[in-house]
């Protein structure tokens, strides 16, 4: 054939554009996918396919985060581009990397920076409180530099273990929401401790070292300033927020005290609650003896009792273990109920609140208090105690309060209500760190919840904890890649094959 006239011919002419058009549209993919992956990665133009939504800012945070109107700066000590992106590689900071960046976009008040501190040591220390502060490269601060606030979280704060330290979750979102709220906030909250009455505040343990109610690491990770009051040489602060009497051993003194020329312990603690409209919170131990002075205010001003020495039990199926001890414990209250907002983030999920050897309360009223169970035991429950002859006694005790609140409300010139509530808690290991630190039960968000039906605003709840599986991408790794063929190699490969063969069968007319 000759060249010339076949080069000229209508069919190459055709066929070749079919080719080339091929061609074009392929580099064209293959242009379009790398500008992409750039652009995404550079602005952070993703979706989120994983099932737990590790990079999602859920409409519980947006809707706790509404009043923030203050600057938050979310700042991490690598550039950029050195933190590797989660889907490419298990790296811990990418996450919270992504995660941040989805703040700043949904909120305007939020920015992300980076900081090399290799580079510029100085920049990064300025981020410090103080010299005793560590800040290393997988650090995050979120800071509002109009209250002057900083929060240093490591890389490990933002995930949850088991009790065995194998990884559990991703804790991101609730450990951003919460202390965004916290930075944000201008006032500082402040919790007393009691003291003067062998309280349980701290112990030695068998290497020597102070080991501390786990309630304070609980109120320091809420942003809590801590404090102590002894009622016998002191009133209760004026800026206290909440004041807990923590498994007391001792009694408080009464008007007994009073009528000798003492203090009245009793009484400052019943002004506070009735005058004042404070949160005092009483955490009670079954092995503590009877403290009088204490139950007979706790019955007689607020209607919440109590039998010392006494402890729940329960039949296998509603505690944890074989012992009876560990009660699996019920939310108590209507959906709308003041008691229920304590627990409503723990039980609408329906995660296990744990109460290990709790000394059964009772409610008994009093006219002038809103008094009402907040968790309760299961209908199987019984109350084990000492008989008179030193033998063990049972009593069949269903549905038995294992913490109760019980309020004095008042309403203001403006309408506006005042609560002062007496919270009692029966488990002393209720909030203590085997439990609480226990990411099968839902104790730490209890105690959240309590803390933010207690007024303050700055608790964060109802932002679960996103556990890690196996498989929790809806779209897995192999489909991605499939996909990523498709688009990139397949669908042009296709669009050549067709082209060829047209150009062939156009060669044969």
């Amino acid at each position: 054939m000759n060249a010339k006239k076949f080069f000229g011919s209508r069919k190459f002419k055709y066929g070749s554009v079919a080719i080339v058009l091929s061609v074009v549209f392929v580099a064209l993919v293959l242009v379009f996918n790398i500008m992409l992956t750039v652009i995404g990665q550079k602005y952070s133009i993703y979706a989120d396919l994983t099932t737990e939504e590790f990079y999602t800012v859920s409409e519980s945070s947006k809707t706790q985060l509404e009043g923030v109107d203050l600057p938050v700066e979310i700042v991490f000590f690598q550039k950029r581009e050195d933190i590797p992106d989660p889907t490419q590689t298990a790296n811990a900071l990418g996450y919270v990397k992504y995660l941040a960046e989805e703040y700043k976009k949904s909120f305007d008040f939020v920015d992300v920076k980076y900081i090399d501190m290799v580079a510029s040591p100085a920049a990064a220390n300025a981020y410090r409180n103080s010299t005793n502060d560590t800040i290393r490269n997988d650090s995050v601060v979120i800071v509002c530099p109009a209250t002057g606030k900083k929060k240093i979280i490591q890389i490990k704060g933002f995930f949850t273990f088991q009790q065995s330290g194998e990884l559990y979750g991703f804790n991101g979102e609730k450990v951003i929401t919460s202390n965004i709220l916290q930075v944000a906030n201008t006032r500082k909250s402040k919790a007393y401790f009691t003291t003067g009455h062998d309280e349980f505040i701290g112990y030695m343990d068998a290497n020597g070292n102070t080991r501390y109610t786990y309630i304070l690491d609980l109120l320091a990770e809420q942003g809590y300033e801590i404090g102590a009051v002894d009622l016998a040489t002191g009133d209760i602060p004026a800026d206290a927020d909440l004041v807990i009497i923590n498994q007391p051993t001792k009694d408080f003194a009464g008007y007994s005290a009073e009528e000798a020329g003492g203090t009245n312990e009793i009484e400052k603690i019943k002004n506070y609650i009735q005058k004042d409209y404070g949160d005092v919170m009483v955490v009670l131990s079954s092995s503590a003896k009877d403290l009088p002075e204490l139950r007979e205010v706790m019955q007689e001003n607020f209607g919440i009792a109590y039998v010392p020495q006494t402890v729940l039990s329960d039949t296998t199926a509603n505690t944890v273990g074989s012992d009876g001890g560990l009660i699996i414990t019920r939310g108590a209250g209507e959906n709308t109920s003041f008691e229920y907002q304590m627990h409503k983030s723990v039980t609408e999920k329906g995660i296990k609140i744990i109460a290990p050897y709790s000394v059964p309360l009772q409610i008994v009223g009093n006219a002038d208090k809103y008094t009402a169970p907040v968790i309760v035991s299961s209908p199987e429950s019984k109350i084990v105690g000492v008989a008179e002859d030193g033998s063990a006694a049972e009593m069949a005790a269903p549905n038995v309060p294992v913490v109760a609140i019980s309020s004095k409300i008042a309403y203001d010139e403006n309408q506006n209500e005042k609560r002062g509530s007496l919270l009692v808690v029966g488990s002393a290991l209720i909030f203590e760190e085997a439990i609480a630190k226990n990411s099968a039960y839902g104790n730490t968000d209890f105690f959240y919840g309590i803390l933010k039906s207690l007024g303050n605003k700055s608790i964060v709840s109802d932002i679960p904890t996103k556990p890690f599986s196996d498989n929790y991408l809806d779209i897995t790794k192999k489909d991605a890649n499939t996909m990523t063929v498709f688009v990139t190699a397949l669908f042009p490969l296709i669009l050549v094959v067709l082209g060829t063969v047209v150009w062939f069968r156009r060669k044969r007319k």
